[in-house]
């Protein structure tokens, strides 16, 4: 049986990395369609056959949870059989192999890689690349990519690369570009001697120099099928290098040829309203105040049209995530489906919403004055308070919990509705 000419996305525990990859393919023209985890599980792509499995960022881990024991074999026999898979990020190390209780899908058998420190995974920006040099490896290159051509990473992992496996880099790191920030630091603002000095008077070694030569895109067969793996996200809006890639991609890869190859810009701030619903004109207004409160208090800043950037400790992620689900669902048409749940779930979101707005407000502030206080007085404000305070609002750190697990998760599942009922 062939397979079709069609792109399938996985949205679990995706969520801005999810609606970026669905923006990226519904901008290229190409035939795409969501599909959850559970519906991977129950043997879809053993059904439908579609020609490209793409995984956009986001957890590995929580994604290989909720695929559970059956979606992860699902994955497995369709890329052995002949399937494409295309993971992003957290969808490049959801492919890759691990060790502990939650299995990946061993695709590839590089295992995940540690950083030395904490602070150099919180990275972001574009870089520039080193590509393989490699005539077998040509057709997974667009042939018009530059010599070093430039990708946005962002807060990407590390592949625990291995010599004589059968994985091959297509591409390398090699500097940072202009954009390029760790944490809240912009790189390219800072003098060029700075990481050196604060080495030597702190013993501090977290230059992004760590990166240099480190792979970044890589592939490789399993059984019948292939996978290209990238901690650069492709699908990043009016990143011309990247998008062509994806495109390139989509093509060789997927066998879906893309009517263009750039992404548009997604203006997520000052965004139009396709659907004038007042319970979500008001928590995007609501949550505007919250983010403007944060950017006036130097805790959060905006970094593109799209994407937020924050102070190290400040839950921006999150902030993120929400801001561009409210993004989503005001600029697209609900279908019956999206509608019908919408109805369902809308007053008890926008009140958990209202809730949130308040308290995320009073949390900001709050973090603002510790900052403020920090040398003069630095128990003034409790951190344990401050922790009963973020986590009430957003759960520990690297989990969905409090009260924006119960605005998020309707959210998404309004946005799959919507898109895929495009």
């Amino acid at each position: 049986m062939a397979y079709q000419p069609e792109i399938c996305i996985l949205w679990d525990d995706s969520q801005i990395w999810g609606l970026l990859a669905a923006r990226a393919v519904q901008a290229m023209a190409a035939p795409y369609r969501l599909l959850r985890a559970s519906e991977i599980a129950s043997g879809i792509l053993e059904r439908d056959r579609p020609s490209l499995l793409l995984v956009p960022g986001g957890s590995a881990r929580h994604k290989a949870v909720s695929l559970g024991r059956r979606g992860i074999a699902a994955i497995r026999e369709y890329v052995r059989g002949g399937g494409r898979y295309l993971g992003f990020c957290g969808g490049a190390g959801l492919a890759l192999t691990w060790d502990g209780p939650v299995e990946g899908l061993g695709l590839c058998p590089w295992q995940r890689g540690r950083f030395d420190d904490r602070l150099q995974h919180f990275m972001s920006g574009h870089l520039h690349m080193a590509l393989a040099d490699s005539k077998e490896l040509a057709p997974l290159v667009p042939q018009a990519m530059p010599e070093s051509p430039l990708l946005p990473v962002w807060w990407p992992g590390r592949f625990a690369a291995e010599r004589h496996s059968d994985v091959t880099i297509l591409a390398s790191y090699e500097r940072p570009a202009g954009d390029f920030w760790l944490a809240d630091l912009p790189i390219a603002d800072l003098p060029p001697d700075t990481f050196g000095v604060w080495r030597d008077l702190y013993g501090l070694s977290f230059t992004p120099s760590f990166l240099a030569g480190q792979p970044c895109v890589v592939y490789g067969r399993h059984g019948q099928g292939e996978y290209v793996l990238s901690y650069s996200h492709m699908e990043t809006p009016q990143s011309p290098h990247a998008n062509r890639w994806l495109a390139h991609l989509f093509e060789t890869l997927g066998g879906v040829r893309p009517a263009q190859v750039i992404v548009p810009e997604w203006p997520s701030h000052g965004r139009s309203e396709r659907w004038e619903d007042p319970v979500l004109i008001a928590m995007n207004e609501s949550l505007d105040a919250v983010l403007e409160t944060g950017v006036k208090h130097g805790l959060l800043f905006r970094r593109t049209d799209w994407l937020l950037g924050w102070r190290t400790g400040i839950p921006g992620a999150n902030l993120n995530n929400l801001w561009s689900a409210l993004g989503a669902a005001l600029e697209h048409e609900p279908g019956p489906l999206a509608r019908a749940f919408w109805a369902k779930h809308r007053e008890s979101v926008g009140q958990a919403m209202e809730l949130f707005c308040q308290g995320c407000s009073q949390y900001l502030l709050a973090e603002r004055l510790a900052l403020t206080l920090t040398k003069v007085s630095p128990d003034a404000v409790p951190p344990g308070l401050l922790k009963v305070q973020r986590e009430a609002l957003f759960g520990p750190p690297m989990h969905a919990d409090g009260l924006y697990r119960d605005i998020m998760g309707p959210l998404d599942e309004l946005a799959f509705l919507q898109i895929n009922g495009q």
